[in-house]
This record gives C-alpha cells, sequence and structure tokens, in this order.
C-alpha cells in the first residue's frame, strides 16, 4: 500500500533498521515527535523492525497526521481515497490532501490539482488544478509537469502557450514521463512551439515507444517510413507498426499493410526479427495509449 510514498519519505533505511535504530524512532514516537510517528506508523504497515499490525500503523500515522506531519497527512488521504484500512471518503481525501499540500508536499499538490481537474469532492476548477499543478511542477514533480503541458497546450485554465508547454514536457521527458516523451516527439514532427526537427521527434518517439507507449510506436512507424527527417527505413517503420497494431491501433495496421508492399521478403522476415526484439523491450510493462 505504500506505493504512494513520497519520493522525499523519511523513512529510514534498511541500514538503520539493521543497526535497531527502530528502537530509537518508537522512543521518539512515545514522546510525541511527528516524524517518528509517521516512521513507526509505516514500519508497523510494513513489519519493519516491529510486527506488522496495521491497526497500529494507522493510529501512529494518524497521530501525526494531526500534529501537522505533511508526509502523514498525505499517506492518510491516499488511505482515504483508496478505502485502504479505513472506510474510502473522497472528502476527508482532499482535506488531508490540502493540508499537506498547504506545507509544499509536492505529492499532495498534484493529488489537489487532479480533484479540481476532475472536480471530485471539489467544484470543478480548472485555473485551480494548473495552480496547483504548477506548484507540484516547479519542485519538479514530473506528472504535474506532463499535466501542466496538457493545459499549456490545450489552454485549458491557461492560455494556450505552445512554447510552455513544450518546456515542461522536456523537463518531464527527462525524468521519463513516456506520454511527455512522446508529447515531445510529436511537437517536433509538428513544428509547433518548436523548430521543426524530425531527428529529435524520432529521437523522443523512440523513448516512448520503446516503453511500449503505442501512440509513438505508430507515429515513429511513420516518420520511418515517410524518411521523416530521418532517413527512410520500411524494416523499422513495419517493427513499430506491427508492435502498435498489436495493441489493436487500426491506423498502424492499415499503414503496416501499406509499407509492407514496398518490401522484400528478407526485409520482412528481418522486420519481423526486429519488433520481436522491441517487443522484448517493453514487456511486461504498464502500456498507455490515447
Amino acid at each position: 500500500m505504500f506505493r504512494f510514498l513520497p519520493k522525499r519519505s523519511t523513512l529510514f533505511s534498511s541500514e538503520a533498521l539493521a543497526a535497531n535504530r527502530w528502537k530509537a524512532i518508537k522512543d521518539n514516537a512515545e514522546h510525541g515527535y511527528p516524524w517518528a510517528q509517521n516512521q513507526l506508523g509505516i514500519m508497523y504497515f510494513l513489519g519493519r523492525g516491529v510486527p506488522e499490525d496495521h491497526g497500529k500503523g494507522l493510529r501512529w500515522l494518524r497521530t501525526a497526521a494531526d500534529q501537522g506531519f505533511a508526509e502523514a497527512q498525505f499517506i492518510l488521504g491516499c488511505m482515504y481515497d483508496e478505502g485502504t484500512e479505513i472506510p474510502g471518503d473522497k472528502a476527508e481525501a482532499v482535506r488531508w490532501w490540502r493540508l499537506a499540500a498547504d506545507q509544499g508536499l509536492a505529492e499532495a499538490q498534484y493529488n489537489l490539482g487532479v480533484m479540481y481537474d476532475q472536480g471530485k469532492e471539489v467544484p470543478a476548477d480548472n485555473a485551480e488544478a494548473a495552480r496547483w499543478w504548477r506548484l507540484a511542477a516547479e519542485q519538479g514533480y514530473a506528472r504535474a509537469q506532463f499535466n501542466l503541458g496538457v493545459m499549456y497546450d490545450k489552454g485549458t485554465g491557461v492560455p494556450v502557450d505552445r512554447a510552455e508547454a513544450v518546456r515542461l514536457w522536456r523537463l518531464a521527458a527527462d525524468q521519463g514521463v513516456t506520454r511527455a516523451q512522446a508529447s515531445l516527439g510529436l511537437m517536433y514532427l509538428r513544428g509547433d512551439g518548436i523548430p521543426r526537427d524530425g531527428a529529435e521527434a524520432a529521437k523522443w518517439l523512440r523513448k516512448a515507444a520503446e516503453q511500449g507507449f503505442v501512440t509513438a510506436q505508430f507515429h515513429l512507424g511513420r516518420t520511418c517510413h515517410r524518411g521523416d527527417g530521418i532517413p527512410r527505413n520500411d524494416v523499422e517503420a513495419f517493427a513499430w507498426l506491427t508492435l502498435a497494431a498489436i495493441q489493436g491501433h487500426k491506423p498502424a495496421e492499415e499503414l503496416k499493410e501499406t509499407v509492407v508492399r514496398s518490401m522484400t521478403r528478407s526485409q520482412v522476415a528481418e522486420a519481423q526479427v526486429l519488433s520481436n526484439r522491441y517487443y522484448c523491450l517493453d514487456y511486461g510493462r504498464d502500456k498507455e495509449s490515447w
């Protein structure tokens, strides 16, 4: 359940546990230190250094949250949001996330932005969503950078600013966000908000395609077939289009049928080997599509 632990979590290392530091943490928690109460709560949930006990874990997390410890407030909000260990309550999730967000916790700021974007337990408000995502993006939170980029691209809650969208997507893409990589590639491909550059487009589309992103696979395949800013390569094109078609992308299936007409049997065989290799690269990863 602690997949939603903040990246800057104060959770101690396994080395600390090995040195029996957990005893000092427990002592500090019992003496009212919220950082220790938060860690002790997580310890009980994970069964690290103490016997696993979710009831005690929740009690210590709530104690830390009630004292204003942002990480505990964020985790408690996630538990209410998902109905983990406690009854689901979106309004309570928002309340706890807002408390953590007001203290500058990027993960809470991002989640609060999502709630305003989707109108969950708060009135839908694109400008407010953009405000919270901007705060998280300024701290380097990649998902917020991507979402805020989408808002600048579409003019949702903020004025249309394709150059700003490109800037934000580049920040998120550099952190490995697949959709940001694909978006950046498409902007280079179209010359939208940035000078047109086929080679840069192919570079970013490839990064997303190698992670199994079907839209990137299709556009990379089409770019390879057209030789759009890069040398034409129907073997590469066929390989990427095959992967996109396997995921049910109809335009990829149609274009693949066009591409194969200009290929020799040996090229088709080479492309099939290549597509199997690319498939193995992203096998088991979560697939995303637009």
